[in-house]
C-alpha cells in the first residue's frame, strides 16, 4: 500500500559526512528532510516515520513542513518541550542522559564506541548464527576477544529487550557504517550541538509553537532505559490529534523489539 523509504541521515551510513559541527544544526537536518520528501513523493507529501535522533529532527520538521505531511508517526522520542522539562528537572531523567554530558568530550567517545574487543559479537557468533536462521543465539560476551565487535555493537544489542528479533547482518550494517572514515564524529555531532547557541534559540522557538495538526501516532517501548516513559506525559498538550501506543516489553529500540506489534499499529493508524 506505501512505497517505503528509508534515508540515512547525514552523518549516517553511506551520506555525506560533514566535519563541521556547525553543519548537523537542526534548521539543516530539517532542510535534509524537506528536499528527501519533495523528490521522492509523487505528491510532495509523505508519512514521516521517525526514531530517536530522527524522532527529534522530526517533531522540527512537524512544526516546519506540515504542508509535506499526511501524518506523522514518533517512536521513543519525546515532544522537544517535554524532553527539556525533564532534562532540566526530573533528576532520574537527568541521570539518564549522562551520555550527553559524555559525548560532549572530544575524541574519547569515537574512541569508546569503536574500541575494539568490546562487543558481544565475534566471529563464532556470526558462523554459529549463519546456520540458525541468521540470527542472535544468545547475547553472552564472547569467550575470546579476538575478533570481537566493537563496542558499539555491545551499545545496541545489549539496550534492546529481544535481540534475537535483530538479524547480523541488520546489526552489522549498523556498525559498519559507523566504521566508515568520519562517521563516529558525524554522529556524535548531534549530541555536540545540543548546548549550542542555535539549539538554545531553536528549543525556545518550540515552546512557542502552535498545535500540531498533523495526526500523529506516538509508540512508545516502556523499557526505555534511555528515556522515561513520564516523557511522554502532556504530549497532547503539543498535539491535536494524538493517538498514543505503549508496548510495555520493548526498550528503546521498540521497532525492533516488537516490530510486529508496532507495524500492525502503524497500519491501523494508516489507514484510519
Amino acid at each position: 500500500d506505501y512505497h517505503c523509504v528509508a534515508i540515512d541521515m547525514r552523518g549516517y551510513g553511506d551520506s555525506d559526512k560533514p566535519v563541521d559541527r556547525k553543519d548537523y544544526r537542526m534548521a539543516l537536518l530539517v532542510s535534509d528532510v524537506a528536499e528527501a520528501v519533495k523528490q521522492l513523493s509523487p505528491d510532495g507529501k509523505a508519512v514521516l516515520a521517525a526514531h530517536d535522533w530522527g524522532g527529534a529532527v522530526a517533531w522540527t520538521f512537524v512544526y516546519d513542513h506540515p504542508e509535506l505531511l499526511h501524518k506523522f508517526v514518533i517512536m521513543n522520542l519525546p515532544h522537544p518541550s517535554l524532553f527539556l522539562k525533564h532534562f532540566q528537572r526530573n533528576e532520574a531523567q537527568m541521570k539518564r542522559s549522562w551520555y550527553i554530558f559524555y559525548f560532549q568530550i572530544p575524541f574519547l567517545a569515537e574512541y569508546r564506541l569503536l574500541e575494539p574487543g568490546k562487543g558481544y559479537i565475534d566471529q563464532e557468533d556470526v558462523d554459529k548464527s549463519s546456520k540458525r536462521d541468521d540470527k542472535f543465539v544468545s547475547i553472552s560476551p564472547p569467550s575470546s576477544a579476538a575478533g570481537a565487535g566493537i563496542a558499539l555493537e555491545r551499545v545496541l544489542i545489549g539496550s534492546m529487550e529481544s535481540p534475537q528479533n535483530l538479524s547480523l547482518k541488520e546489526a552489522r550494517t549498523i556498525t559498519d557504517g559507523a566504521r566508515k572514515p568520519g562517521s563516529i564524529t558525524a554522529m556524535v555531532n548531534y549530541y555536540r550541538n545540543i548546548f549550542s547557541l542555535d539549539a538554545v534559540l531553536e528549543q525556545g522557538k518550540n515552546a512557542k509553537r502552535p498545535i500540531i495538526e498533523v495526526p500523529t501516532l506516538l509508540i512508545w517501548g516502556e523499557k526505555d532505559t534511555a528515556l522515561g516513559k513520564e516523557l511522554t506525559v502532556g504530549t497532547d498538550q503539543y498535539v491535536r490529534n494524538l493517538t498514543s501506543f505503549y508496548v510495555p516489553e520493548a526498550s528503546h529500540w521498540v521497532q525492533q523489539d516488537a516490530h510486529e506489534a508496532v507495524n500492525q499499529k502503524m497500519e491501523e493508524f494508516l489507514h484510519d
